[in-house]
């Protein structure tokens, strides 16, 4: 039996870019919007935090960052603000473009006044992107603690993952196998 079945997600670990695309209508998923993890280097493991052959693993006590990743349902136009959010020059290339095409048409107090609604209209958006921002961070505070993940990484393509919830002899079977 073939199952037709196809999941586009854009991720992103970037708060200001997640909250610059709930400003622009980009919707998380309904289920797992996000996934939080603790990351854990495996060489600093603390002793204890696990057993192998009945010994402790040596190593200090490690001080994991928490990660955490945002997940929209992708679309074109999602993936298009994402690549113009890392843009350095779109204000430049406006007002270069209204002043190339646009400048001769009409008088200079239009112009004034069209530079002028265009700044008001990106000051609004960023209004917009804060508040969508606050919302994101009542969105981690709001995720249990049993909904969240450990990440031991041996290396970028060696790694372990399992629910912070797991059980030691889980952690400790998981973590072995790396």
């Amino acid at each position: 039996m073939k199952l037709n079945y196809s999941e586009e997600v854009l991720t992103t670990s970037n708060t200001k870019l997640a909250a610059t695309l709930l400003a622009f209508g980009a919707t998380l998923r309904q289920h797992n919007p996000t996934f939080i993890a603790e990351e854990y280097k495996y060489s600093e493991l603390k002793r204890g935090f696990y057993k192998r052959d009945g010994k402790d693993y040596p190593g200090k006590d490690p001080k994991p960052p928490e990660r955490v990743f945002f997940n929209f349902n992708r679309s074109d136009a999602a993936s298009a603000i994402a690549q113009a959010f890392e843009s350095e020059k779109a204000d430049t290339e406006f007002r270069d473009f209204i002043t190339e095409k646009i400048a001769g048409l009409i008088p200079p107090d239009d112009l004034a006044k069209l530079f002028a609604l265009h700044s008001a209209a990106v000051a609004q958006g960023c209004r917009e992107v804060q508040q969508k921002r606050e919302y994101l961070l009542a969105v981690i505070k709001a995720t249990p603690k049993e909904a969240r993940w450990v990440v031991v990484r041996r290396s970028q393509t060696s790694y372990s993952v399992f629910p912070k919830s797991a059980g030691p002899a889980t952690v400790a079977q998981l973590i072995g196998k790396l």
